[in-house]
């Protein structure tokens, strides 16, 4: 038994069906009002939401071509691409490496972990706008920039 008397055990599910479920959702509730296919959209936010989250589109664009077929492709590959996009270096695998920076003024150090990239504390002056200028003649191992949107901070963290 988990935990001492009167603990509750931890709930299951993992990671993976709650973002499943959150996504097709979305889509559902999105599609009446837009004027899309309910099923359509069910899919696309099915695999959107944990293309993001996991910072994962290909390989949620190759799950969602298997999953609801090869007509869906396209649809597929642009909802997962524009999640992933957007979903900044935030990601529900925090030992994911940051490989490539997602924005182009970014100096995250190669081999960054998501969980080392959040504890970086974000600058949010104007220093942000000659960031290129800044970081200029270090290499990318000693620069430690990294501004709010790319961490997901908010002015509210």
């Amino acid at each position: 038994m988990a935990g001492g008397a009167g603990e509750e055990p931890p709930p299951k599910g993992g990671e993976v069906t709650p973002l499943f479920f959150i996504g097709a959702v979305l889509g559902h509730a999105l599609a009446g009002p837009i004027g899309v296919p309910v099923d359509l959209l069910a899919a696309l936010g099915f695999v959107a939401v944990f293309a993001g989250a996991a910072n994962t589109p290909l390989a949620c664009t190759i799950m969602g071509v298997e999953l609801f077929g090869a007509e869906t492709a396209v649809p597929v590959a642009v909802a997962c691409f524009v999640a992933y996009a957007c979903s900044g270096h935030n990601g529900i695998y925090l030992s994911q490496r940051v490989a490539v920076p997602k924005r182009a003024g970014s100096t995250l150090p190669p081999d960054l972990t998501l969980r080392d990239a959040r504890a970086l504390r974000p600058v949010s002056d104007l220093s942000d706008l000659f960031a290129p200028y800044l970081t200029e003649g270090l290499s990318m191992s000693d620069a430690h920039h990294v501004s709010q949107t790319e961490i997901g901070w908010s002015a509210s963290t």
